[in-house]
C-alpha cells in the first residue's frame, strides 16, 4: 500500500514520553516505588511545563493551573518566580497521573 504522506508531511515521533519528561526515563524502567520516590522529591516545574505543552487539550484545559494550584503559584521556598522551582510531593503525583493516559496515546 502507497504511503499517504510524503517526506515533508510525515509527522514526527515525540522526543520522549510525557511520562519521560517528568521521570527523565523510561516508564517502564521504574518500580511503582521509584515514580513514589521520584514524586516525593518533586518534578521540577520546567518539566511538568515541557509535558503539558505537548497536548493542545492539555494547554486548552489549563492543566498547569490544576497541577499546581494557582496561577501565580510561588517555588517551594522562593519568592522569585523566575527561579527554576519543584513541584511538592502532591502536586508531583497530580502531574504524573495526567501524563499517564498522554504517555498511553502515543
Amino acid at each position: 500500500m502507497a504511503d499517504p504522506f510524503t517526506e515533508a508531511e510525515k509527522p514526527t515521533p515525540l522526543a520522549r514520553k510525557p511520562t519521560e519528561y517528568l521521570t527523565r526515563v523510561s516508564i517502564e524502567n521504574l518500580s511503582p516505588l521509584g515514580v513514589f520516590l521520584l514524586a516525593k522529591e518533586g518534578f521540577a516545574l520546567s518539566d511538568v511545563y515541557s509535558m503539558v505543552s505537548l497536548s493542545e487539550l492539555y494547554l486548552s484545559w489549563n492543566v498547569i493551573k490544576r497541577i499546581v494550584g494557582k496561577p501565580s503559584r510561588t517555588m517551594q521556598g522562593k519568592n522569585d518566580k523566575t527561579t527554576t522551582g519543584r513541584l511538592g510531593v502532591f502536586e508531583s503525583a497530580i502531574a504524573f497521573q495526567y501524563a499517564k493516559p498522554a504517555t498511553a496515546e502515543i
